[in-house]
């Protein structure tokens, strides 16, 4: 029952997401990327603080360590995706965000020597090449906004597939609150240099206090409680239906034109996607253990 439950929030956590590309470009509109992470994260901190105050009195080391390495890992994440933003579209950052799903298996292979399929070589291929259709110029150059998330897209993965490591050993909701925390303080210090600063109106104040509520705090949260009974590449496939909600969102909201290119690089990349977990995994579990031994995992 659990895991159908995590499978349901999983795909709330897409649709959120999906909106989140929409809301991140309209608080780009008079923020730099630091800025809007530092308050957007400073929201979630807030937010995941005030309602879990009794469970933060006491963080172990291990959740420390945990949350100080998931954090600083999202904030690489999203601050390469937010800056991405700024140079290309809500959708292509959306479906370039989308290749985490097929470099999770790889992080696997390096990590805990998982052997890797010619299928998941071939959804690479496919996936790179879905990339390239969607965002190489006509002299063969991937846009620096491309580059940017396709990096943020690695980052993803490792975060994805860490999370999956470390939550069945930690407290979701102390795991969920020290990576806002830290991301915040990693974001306070890349915004010095050019100061905080506030939306310039209106919607960017909307769009900044949905991303934080709702698109940073609850959907971290759902997430991370959901990886407890949802494998890892499990999770990546549903999470990376947030790139067919994100163009949706894009073309409905803010009126983004779609060409052909995109429609035919974001179709490749999805079916990579879709490719890469024809032949799933075995879930893993964890094997109960006495405090502070290592998750044996099967």
């Amino acid at each position: 029952m659990k895991t159908k439950l995590a499978v349901v929030t999983l795909w709330a956590v897409t649709m959120i997401w999906g909106c989140g590309f929409v809301l991140s470009d309209i608080a780009l509109r008079s923020l730099n990327p630091a800025q809007f992470m530092f308050l957007r994260f400073l929201i979630a901190t807030a937010v995941m603080g005030l309602f879990n105050l009794k469970k933060l009195r006491h963080i172990t080391p291990k959740e420390w360590r945990y949350g100080l390495t998931l954090g600083v890992i999202l904030f690489l994440s999203f601050y390469l995706q937010t800056a991405g933003l700024k140079y290309t579209t809500p959708s292509k950052n959306a479906f370039l965000t989308a290749l985490y799903v097929v470099f999770v298996p790889f992080f696997a292979f390096l990590i805990e020597r998982r052997r890797i399929g010619k299928l998941k070589i071939v959804c690479a291929l496919m996936a790179v090449t879905g990339s390239g259709v969607m965002s190489l110029t006509s002299d063969f150059h991937l846009g620096v906004g491309d580059s940017l998330t396709v990096a943020c897209a690695v980052a993803f993965a490792l975060q994805i597939y860490l999370t999956d490591l470390y939550v069945r050993s930690v407290r979701v909701e102390v795991l969920v609150f020290l990576q806002m925390a830290v991301t915040m303080c990693c974001s306070f210090l890349f915004a010095l240099p050019t100061g905080i600063a506030l939306p310039a109106d209106g919607i960017g104040v909307v769009a900044v206090l949905a991303s934080g509520i709702f698109a940073t705090s609850l959907c971290y949260f759902m997430q991370t409680w959901s990886q407890q009974y949802v494998g890892e590449t499990t999770s990546a496939i549903i999470l990376s239906l947030e790139s067919i909600f994100g163009m949706l969102f894009s073309v409905w909201l803010v009126h983004e034109p779609v060409t052909p290119r995109m429609v035919a690089g974001g179709a490749i990349i999805m079916a990579a996607v879709f490719l890469s977990v024809l032949r799933p995994t075995k879930v893993s579990t964890c094997v109960q253990t006495p405090e502070n031994a290592p998750c044996h995992r099967e």
